[in-house]
């Protein structure tokens, strides 16, 4: 398991879960069973595919394109881990994220910036700090905490190599970030 599987899973133990959750993404690796603690009425996933390891999507939908259906149900916390950055169009993703959550329901968004390429074509962005804060403010969510994601010691060449080379980067070693956002 790579070092920043290891920070995201580290960081769901922290977490108690209460109310209905929406699992963006979540065929892959659910995120039931991954918290602290789990108190959830209604779990769903939403994903592109219909199954994956045995796993049945809830809803089936390329987040990429906006929702339409008007009989979705309404949660009151999304995940959305590691799929970001499998979208070619982030805006639209988060927006319809967006239309699923309550008022002031939760968002919990994990990011890489910093890892290695994928096989296929979903492998489509990387974000930055300043990049995902600024997707989250104009797609309607309010940053509550964001927690960097650091590089293990694989990479502890590249980052002196980075550190060394220019002093414009505040957080060199950061490789992505677990971020907690509510929607406004």
């Amino acid at each position: 398991m790579s070092n920043a599987r290891h920070q995201l899973e580290a960081y769901l133990q922290t977490l108690d879960i209460k109310g209905n959750v929406v699992d963006i993404g979540g065929i892959h690796w659910p995120v039931r069973g991954r918290t602290k603690s789990w108190d959830v009425p209604i779990y769903q996933i939403y994903d592109v595919k219909k199954f994956h390891k045995g796993i049945t999507a809830d809803y089936v939908h390329d987040f990429n394109i906006p929702l339409t259906d008007p009989d979705l149900p309404f949660f009151d916390i999304a995940f959305c881990l590691e799929m970001i950055t499998m979208t070619w169009n982030p805006v639209q993703v988060l927006e319809n994220i967006n239309g699923l959550l309550i008022r002031d329901g939760l968002l919990y968004i994990s990011t890489h910036f910093l890892f290695p390429h994928h096989s296929g074509k979903y492998d489509c962005l990387r974000y930055t700090r300043d990049g995902i804060s600024i997707l989250l403010e104009k797609t309607g969510f309010k940053i509550l905490d964001i927690i960097p994601r650091f590089a293990g010691s694989e990479s502890d060449k590249l980052v002196a190599w980075e550190m060394s080379e220019s002093k414009i980067y505040k957080n060199p070693t950061e490789i992505g970030h677990l971020i907690r956002a509510k929607r406004l």
